[in-house]
């Protein structure tokens, strides 16, 4: 995020500063044009006071404009900043309210499979005291039982990719689709994003959710 505001802050320099430069070598050649010099260095005051009053008036004319643009490209310049430094602020907050989120939702799930396996035991205890010839429960159905809680969490869908190449415009789910193709799986994905703070020399994690938990497994 901080090379994007970087970039962008240099392109609007560079726009600023190309006006304000065009309009300095118009106020030149104003000048040059009046006192006949072919060099800018020729120019000073004795020429200076050949011209006309109706030349000297144009170019310092030409000169109070190139010092406006000048000053109001500044202006600018530093408003983008500003404006591009909020909205830094702002991605920065949404990232870390997704990761709280996150954390909740992981804490959440960890309960509910915590409750299934709980309840789905002491089904099991309960029907074991009732004697041999009621004992219906086998290893079978206390597999099936955990296979039960573990379907009800969400995260069986998502996977999580190390190591993939960050760029400032990317298809996660292009490189998501790469890898699965490398490993001879075509799940269908349902959404794709990055997860942390982007850091420089640091590789984002990316958090990949699946419409089926079968790959994933």
């Amino acid at each position: 995020m901080a090379m994007q505001l970087t970039e962008l802050l240099r392109f609007s320099t560079e726009d600023a500063n190309d006006l304000v430069e065009g309009q300095m070598e118009t106020t030149l050649r104003k000048v040059m044009e009046h006192t006949k010099c072919t060099d800018w260095r020729k120019v000073n005051s004795t020429v200076l006071t050949k011209l006309t009053k109706a030349q000297l008036v144009e170019c310092l004319n030409e000169a109070i404009i190139a010092v406006g643009l000048g000053q109001e490209s500044l202006e600018d310049a530093v408003a983008d900043y500003g404006g591009l430094l909020e909205n830094q602020v702002r991605l920065q907050a949404r990232v870390i309210n997704r990761d709280e989120e996150l954390l909740k939702c992981k804490n959440e799930q960890l309960e509910a499979i915590q409750s299934t396996v709980k309840s789905e035991l002491k089904s099991y205890s309960e029907v074991t005291k009732k004697g041999l010839e009621e004992r219906a429960i086998t290893a079978q159905q206390v597999k099936m039982a955990v296979k039960t809680a573990v379907r009800e969490d969400d995260r069986s869908r998502n996977l999580m990719m190390f190591g993939v190449p960050e760029t400032a415009t990317e298809d996660l789910e292009s490189k998501a689709a790469e890898v699965f193709e490398q490993l001879e799986e075509k799940p269908k994905v349902v959404e794709c994003h990055r997860v942390g703070v982007q850091k420089e020399g640091a590789l984002r994690p990316v958090k990949v959710t699946l419409s089926s938990s079968d790959t994933v497994g």
